[in-house]
């Protein structure tokens, strides 16, 4: 998964679904918090992602957990 990076950073674009317009869209990262870190030595953030469609910010009422667990994998 070299084309996602171990750290999101504000402005950056993650095609994701829209949980306000139910499309699949570009969005841009407006706000990254750090959680905690991993076993495996990666770092679990929460993102907010603003849709490039509706104009509505996901992850603001409900968390959306940006983690490269095991250094691949986006949940």
């Amino acid at each position: 998964m070299s084309d996602i990076p171990d750290t999101p950073k504000v402005g950056m674009v993650i095609v994701w679904d829209c949980i306000n317009c139910d499309q699949n869209e570009e969005m841009t990262v407006s706000k990254v918090k750090k959680q905690a870190a991993n076993d495996d030595g990666s770092t679990c953030y929460s993102i907010e992602l603003k849709c490039s469609n509706c104009g509505y910010t996901n992850g603001e009422y409900r968390p959306i957990w940006y983690n490269l667990y095991s250094k691949g994998q986006m949940a």
